[in-house]
């Protein structure tokens, strides 16, 4: 490894010398896990829940409670074998996703959950 590589680890730590452990926090899923609408909706239900407790990046509950009623409704429908009712539930739950995202102050979804839960259901969505 490059001497000046080493120098930065240094700096960053404070210290010289050892390696540095970072924990990696991104969900750990099969690949096949958006492989159906079924199984997509509860792989997203899984990474909602997950920023709203575990990893509290959406800090709000009453977003964390909305969100999951759309994502909800949305499931129910993908159940019943209907799709295309399915969209309508999952562009709201998109819609209050930005609205609840930004940096203006009261913004209570951060990036990291804004964009992981933006991505996959915008791929969802596409898979209807």
């Amino acid at each position: 490894m490059p001497d000046e590589v080493y120098a930065l680890a240094d700096r960053v730590r404070g210290r010289a010398g050892g390696w540095l452990s970072i924990a990696i926090v991104a969900p750990g899923r099969p690949w096949d896990a958006m492989a159906d609408p079924i199984s997509g909706m509860d792989t997203i239900r899984a990474d909602l829940d997950r920023a709203c407790t575990d990893l509290a990046w959406i800090t709000n509950p009453g977003v964390c409670r909305s969100l999951q009623a759309k994502l909800d409704a949305a499931a129910r429908a993908l159940e019943r074998g209907e799709s295309e009712a399915a969209r309508g539930p999952l562009a709201s739950f998109l819609q209050e996703l930005d609205a609840q995202h930004g940096a203006g102050p009261g913004k209570p979804v951060s990036d990291n959950a804004y964009w992981l839960l933006k991505i996959n259901a915008e791929y969802l969505i596409e898979r209807l």
